[in-house]
């Protein structure tokens, strides 16, 4: 199978899995996104920790050594330059949760031709329109 191929087998299982849930801490949120994502993709990511909010999701990171995101992603993955983004690549983006700024990151996952799967609104979506890439990286 083509490298594009299997992007898109692996892009096509995450977004049945998770398009159109609702955000929740517990079983869908971004973090969770890409671990099963990169498992589709092939990977081996570590096992997700255990948290059930916004906090806890930042424990989680710090438990497993990480201060955010884009630390966690750079410890698993190639680092590439956003304008060299394949579909089924991930995306870190600037951190937002009921309309507000925060200062945990979200990952977002290519879907090409400037679509990305990620969370907008309390709902896992199709972005059509991202404003600040903090990091990308090759899945």
């Amino acid at each position: 199978m083509s490298d594009l191929l299997r992007r898109n087998a692996a892009l096509e299982q995450t977004a049945r899995q998770f398009r159109k849930k609702s955000l929740d801490f517990r079983t869908a949120d971004c973090m969770r996104m890409a671990r099963a994502h990169l498992v589709a993709m092939g990977h081996q990511p570590p096992p997700m920790p255990c948290y059930s909010s916004l906090a806890g999701a930042r424990r989680a990171l710090k438990k497993m050594g990480f201060k955010s995101i884009e630390g966690l992603l750079a410890g698993l993955l190639e680092r590439i330059p956003p304008a060299l983004v394949l579909p089924g690549d991930l995306v870190v983006l600037r951190g937002e949760v009921d309309g507000e700024e925060v200062d945990l990151e979200s990952i977002a996952i290519a879907m090409g031709q400037g679509k990305y799967l990620g969370w907008y609104d309390g709902r896992c979506l199709t972005l059509t329109r991202v404003a600040e890439f903090r990091a990308a990286f090759r899945a």
